[in-house]
């Protein structure tokens, strides 16, 4: 025969299906939008969208990878220079980063104001402008890298 539990369990217990769990309201009073999979699928990127710019970190990378193969040319490592790169970035101070991030912002900064123009000439409907307006952003950024060097 099996073993028989306690009355007081068994009054105490409760059909899961019995059981009204209260929900948080939410801090606004709009209702929630959620996209469905496909939606977040369907969005396709423009392939002549301007790139977004580089961090500082990554301005910094591009150095240190050129010193790093300097250092040693033999090394083929990339995980290595990655790491030795990542903790050199750590253990430099706020003034020797300011280069790279004056950089990063100086790039951020075009970046905005390309597509703001990109934005106005869709508005527009000219493609040709845009055309025109690309190339002469990436004669800037070559001048600008090449200058750096």
């Amino acid at each position: 025969m099996p073993k028989s539990r306690p009355i007081s369990r068994l009054k105490s217990w409760k059909n899961p299906s019995q059981v009204t769990t209260k929900r948080k309201k939410s801090s606004t009073s709009e209702p929630n939008a959620k996209r469905s999979r496909s939606d977040k699928l369907n969005k396709t990127k423009d392939p002549n969208a301007p790139k977004r710019p580089l961090t500082a970190f990554f301005l910094f990378m591009h150095d240190f990878r050129k010193s790093y193969k300097e250092a040693n040319p033999d090394s083929k490592d990339v995980k290595m220079v990655a790491k030795e790169g990542g903790e050199k970035w750590k253990l430099l101070t706020d003034e020797e980063k300011r280069p790279y991030i004056d950089k990063a912002a100086e790039l951020k900064a075009e970046f905005k104001k390309t597509l703001e123009t990109e934005a106005d000439d869709a508005e527009d409907g000219d493609g040709e402008a845009e055309d025109v307006s690309e190339k002469e952003v990436l004669e800037k950024e070559v001048e600008q890298v090449s200058d750096g060097e």
